[in-house]
């Protein structure tokens, strides 16, 4: 047997599905939870800006009019 037979896909019910899409649907369901009103598409570009403004304020001391706007 392969070492790799984990990240290959599988086939369900008529369809080809990879690991990736089931930890997608996965990733979708936590978010839906945490963030009921967020709209799902736009929660990664808002988790990367607050990762950016935090590695800002880690390199400079300041911090950067964002957080308004996210919220």
């Amino acid at each position: 047997m392969d070492a790799d037979i984990w990240d290959r896909a599988f086939y369900d019910d008529g369809e080809w599905v990879s690991w990736s899409d089931v930890e997608e649907q996965l990733r979708y369901h936590e978010w839906r939870a945490k963030y009921p009103n967020a709209t799902i598409s736009l929660i990664p570009y808002f988790q990367d800006l607050l990762s950016l403004a935090e590695s800002y304020h880690i390199e400079t001391g300041r911090h950067l009019n964002v957080y308004g706007d996210i919220g």
